[in-house]
């Protein structure tokens, strides 16, 4: 309620900016039902199920994935929260996890190999706000609870339909903007600033539509996920659960193989012959040649390249970087080139990774200017049809093109003879713990190796715990899938 003068001022002056945000996120607050109704809720279940058709994976730039996904989303009065996710990824690598966190400490259960793998309060506390703003009712709550963090932009018209759009930072420190729909008062769109290592300055939003009334509550029913102009995610509301959420959903199991979250690198191994593993979130390699350095892949971002740079620079600090090779052109192995490309670096890729490379060195990074932000140059890129061997006296590594995987059309692999060693990225992951079976490209991995003419004892994959990993792992994978069948 106003203060008298306050109110007053109101009267006379209309309302402040600060009082027009602060009644934007009451109106939608009571079109979901009002504060005490939603305050209420002891326990709140989402279960959501559709696609994620992200043009940054897929078969190839214009065809991009439609993978299927089903999730839940659970929290409860104390904090805690839930996430299952179950996603088939093209390729047939099914992700099926339950991750679970109440700030403190956290942990998350692999259902494709039973393991259970904990993580640190550094994460579960960052994992419980990444959560709970993904639940509109929580996020409007905690914005009016702390009026002092909203302001005022303005109003915006989208598509024809008028939006008020109030900042609310978040106890985090994360600022979103929150889109207000004029008419009916919902939250309708949650966005922020983001920088996409791929995209550039490409602004992360959830879009909220087709408010319907649940236990005498009125929650959206598809949820879509865009990053910049891309759609990324689109799904339905299946159902939703107020107060009876299974005690199981956030329970910790027993007796399964465990393991703590490893640091996401970037750490250095030697594996002799002057070839060196990156090991990291996404693990990568590069050799030392006579002359120059050879880096194969650079996945994630510039900052995270950053790291792995100065590995490679304490390493051979007087050589240049001339080849970076780029497996293929999902957008996660391609999020770190630009780092080489502003050394000077020659891109060696696919024909569609090409494509995407072009895009991405030309795109503005104001949030987290990189040194490519700094001193533009254009991209010199390779295009491998087939086979390209880089040598000299001391050294080989042998880049070869294979076509119409399960995972993508087009796709690089590395083989280094000297440690007769195999370098990929995508068809083979590793497992901390338990041993899976393989996936329709591990399959089809084992069947191009023999025709290959290669002689294969060890093999680096870019995903995994454990790199490198033996030739037999992976002929055990497949013996694990035949068991299936």
């Amino acid at each position: 309620m106003l203060p008298l003068l306050g109110l007053l001022t109101w009267m006379i002056l209309g309302p402040t900016p600060q009082q027009r945000a602060v009644t934007a996120v009451d109106k939608a607050i009571a079109a979901m039902g009002g504060p005490a109704k939603l305050r209420a809720i002891k326990r709140l279940q989402i279960e959501l199920v559709g696609t994620l058709p992200d043009p940054g994976q897929g078969e190839s730039p214009a065809k991009p994935d439609n993978a299927p996904i089903r999730e839940v989303l659970a929290r409860d009065g104390s904090g805690k929260v839930a996430d299952v996710l179950d996603l088939l990824i093209r390729g047939g690598l099914r992700l099926h996890f339950r991750s679970v966190s109440d700030g403190q400490e956290g942990f998350r259960v692999n259902y494709e190999n039973n393991t259970l793998i904990t993580f640190p309060s550094a994460r579960a506390a960052p994992f419980v706000q990444i959560v709970l703003r993904r639940f509109p009712e929580q996020l409007l709550l905690n914005a009016q609870r702390r009026p002092e963090a909203l302001r005022w932009l303005g109003t915006q018209t989208i598509n024809g339909r008028k939006y008020e759009v109030v900042a609310y930072g978040d106890l985090d420190g994360e600022v979103n903007d929150l889109y207000f729909d004029t008419e009916t008062h919902d939250l309708a769109r949650v966005q922020r600033l983001n920088d996409d290592p791929v995209r550039g300055d490409a602004p992360i939003a959830t879009v909220y539509t087709r408010y319907r009334r649940t236990g005498g509550l009125r929650f959206p029913s598809r949820i879509i996920g865009l990053q910049g102009a891309d759609t990324v995610s689109d799904v339905a509301v299946e159902r939703i659960t107020i107060d009876s959420v299974a005690d199981s959903l956030f329970a910790k199991p027993e007796g399964l193989p465990t393991a703590a979250v490893p640091e996401p690198g970037p750490k250095l191994m030697p594996l002799g012959s002057d070839v060196y593993l990156v090991k990291g979130g996404y693990n990568a390699a590069f050799v030392v040649f006579d002359q120059y350095v050879l880096v194969l892949e650079a996945p994630i971002s510039s900052g995270y390249q950053q790291g792995v740079l100065a590995l490679i620079d304490s390493v051979a600090p007087k050589k240049p970087i001339r080849y970076v090779v780029s497996t293929h052109f999902h957008y996660d192995h391609l999020g770190g080139v630009r780092p080489y490309v502003a050394r000077h670096a020659t891109i060696v890729t696919t024909g569609a990774a090409a494509e995407v490379v072009r895009r991405l060195v030309t795109r503005p990074h104001s949030l987290k200017p990189d040194t490519l932000s700094k001193a533009p140059v254009p991209p010199t890129i390779e295009i491998v049809r087939e086979r390209r061997s880089f040598t000299d006296p001391h050294h080989r590594v042998d880049i070869i093109s294979m076509r119409k995987m399960p995972h993508v059309a087009e796709i690089l692999v590395a083989y280094i003879p000297a440690l007769k060693l195999l370098f990929q990225g995508d068809l083979y992951d590793s497992y901390a713990l338990a041993e899976v079976p393989a996936t329709d490209d591990g399959e089809a991995l084992l069947r191009w190796l023999p025709q290959s003419g290669l002689d294969v004892e060890q093999v680096i994959p870019v995903h995994g715990p454990n790199a490198p990993v033996p030739m037999s792992a992976l002929t055990r994978a497949h013996e694990l899938r035949q068991t299936q069948k």
